[in-house]
C-alpha cells in the first residue's frame, strides 16, 4: 500500500513512502519550459534544462544518471538512487538549481546539443503537427509553443537569454522536489535540508505566468487532416482522476473516432499541460469530417474504468509514484491522493465522453497552419 505524504504544498517537498522499497526515484520540478522561453529566445528553457544538468553532474563525486525533460510550464529532472547513494542523488538535483553564469563554452556545447535533437525532430514532421493544432484551438495554453525553437533559431541564443531562465526559474524556492522510497520523514527533511531544499510552508508559489511564444507556420508539416477534443488543465479548476483516462481512449487508434473514419491513423497524441490537455487524431491527406456514433460510450467508459483501475492497483514501484507525484508538482495530472483512490465515477465519465464526442473540432493542414473544417463548431 502507498501511503502519500504531503511535507510542503508549494515549492519544498513531495513525497510517498513505500516500506519495502529497496532504491529512492526522485524527481526535480522546475517552473519554466518551452511556452515561458526568454523573449526572442525560442530554446532558451531547453539550452537552460541541459546547463543545469551538467551542473548536477559535476556537483558529486559519484553523481547519479540524469534524465532531463522540458514541457510546456516546467522542467522536470528524475533520477534513482540506492539508500547509501541519498546525499548525492539529493545534491545533484540540489546542484542543478544553483545560481550561477553560464560559462560561454558550456552554451556552445548545449546548443549544439539541443541542435541535434531538433533535428531529429524536423526529420518526423507528423511530430510538430500537435503544436500547429494547439496554436489553432488552444493558444492560450502554451502547447503551441513546443516547436517555436528550430535548428535555424537555437544557435541564436545569447548567454543572457539563459542565464535569464536560469535565474528566474531554477531556484530551490521555486523548484518541487519529488521523493519516493523507505525514508522516514525525519530522514528526508534532514537529506532535502542539507542539499539546500526548503522543508517548509513559506516557500514561494511554483505556478508559472502564461507566456505563450507564436510558433509561426511550418512548411514542411504535411498535408493532413484531424480530430481534437480539449479538456481544461488542472490549473483551471480540480479535474477527476480518471478523465485522463476518457480523454486517451477517445483517440486510441482502436477507439471510437478511429473506427468511425474506417482508415489507419497517421498518428495519435494527447498533451498537456497546466493550462489544458488536447488529444487529436491525424490522417494522411485531405478527407471530410465523418460522424461519431455516442454508442460507443460505453466500450469508452468501460476502458477509462480499467485504466484508472490499474493505475491505483499499479502504484508500486518507486518510480510509477515518483512519476505521479511529478505530474502533480507540474500540474498535468491530478493529485497523487485523488488517483489513488479507486472510487470511478462512472455516471460523470460517461458524461465527459458525451460531451466530448458530441463537440469534436475537425481541422485539415495546410500551408503549414491548421484550419477549422466548415462543419465545426
Amino acid at each position: 500500500m502507498v501511503t502519500a505524504l504531503t511535507i510542503a504544498a508549494s515549492g519544498g517537498v513531495l513525497a510517498a513512502r513505500l516500506p519495502s522499497a529497496r532504491y529512492l526515484a526522485l524527481g526535480l520540478v522546475v517552473p519554466t519550459g518551452f511556452a515561458l522561453d526568454a523573449v526572442g529566445g525560442a530554446g532558451s528553457a531547453h539550452v537552460a534544462e541541459h546547463v543545469a544538468t551538467r551542473r548536477g553532474a559535476a556537483a558529486v563525486e559519484a553523481p547519479p544518471a540524469l534524465a532531463a525533460f522540458t514541457r510546456c510550464h516546467a522542467t522536470v529532472f528524475t533520477t534513482e538512487a540506492l539508500p547509501e547513494q541519498a546525499a548525492d542523488a539529493f545534491g545533484a538535483l540540489a546542484a542543478a538549481v544553483t545560481d550561477a553564469p553560464v560559462q560561454t563554452q558550456v552554451l556552445d556545447q548545449e546548443r549544439t546539443a539541443v541542435r541535434h535533437e531538433l533535428e531529429v525532430t524536423a526529420a518526423e514532421p507528423t511530430w510538430r503537427i500537435g503544436a500547429a493544432v494547439a496554436a489553432l484551438l488552444a493558444p492560450e495554453t502554451g502547447l503551441a509553443a513546443e516547436h517555436a525553437a528550430t535548428v535555424a533559431n537555437i544557435g541564436s541564443l545569447s548567454p543572457a537569454q539563459v542565464d535569464g531562465v536560469l535565474r528566474d526559474g531554477y531556484r530551490p524556492d521555486r523548484a518541487v522536489l519529488a521523493v519516493v522510497g523507505d525514508l522516514a520523514p525525519d530522514e528526508l527533511l534532514a537529506l532535502a535540508a542539507d542539499a539546500g531544499f526548503p522543508t517548509d510552508e513559506s516557500t514561494s508559489d511554483t505556478s508559472p505566468a502564461v507566456r505563450v511564444p507564436s510558433p509561426g507556420e511550418d512548411p514542411d508539416l504535411p498535408e493532413a487532416f484531424g480530430v481534437s477534443f480539449l479538456l481544461p488543465g488542472p490549473a483551471t479548476g480540480p479535474v477527476p482522476p480518471w478523465a485522463s483516462a476518457v480523454l486517451g481512449g477517445l483517440v486510441n487508434p482502436r477507439g471510437p473516432v478511429a473506427s468511425a473514419v474506417n482508415a489507419p491513423p497517421l498518428a495519435h497524441s494527447v498533451m498537456k499541460c497546466r493550462y489544458g490537455w488536447l488529444a487529436s487524431v491525424v490522417w494522411p491527406g485531405a478527407a471530410r469530417p465523418v460522424p461519431v456514433d455516442p454508442g460507443n460510450r460505453q466500450a469508452l467508459v468501460a476502458a477509462a474504468r480499467k485504466a484508472h483501475l490499474s493505475v491505483h492497483d499499479g502504484l508500486l514501484v518507486p518510480t510509477q509514484v515518483r512519476d505521479a507525484l511529478v505530474a502533480q508538482a507540474e500540474g498535468t495530472e491530478a493529485c497523487l491522493a485523488a488517483r489513488l483512490r479507486p472510487e470511478f465515477d462512472e455516471a460523470a465519465a460517461d458524461d465527459l465522453a458525451r460531451r466530448l464526442i458530441s463537440a469534436p473540432n475537425w481541422w485539415r493542414l495546410r500551408a503549414g497552419r491548421a484550419e477549422l473544417l466548415e462543419t465545426t463548431r
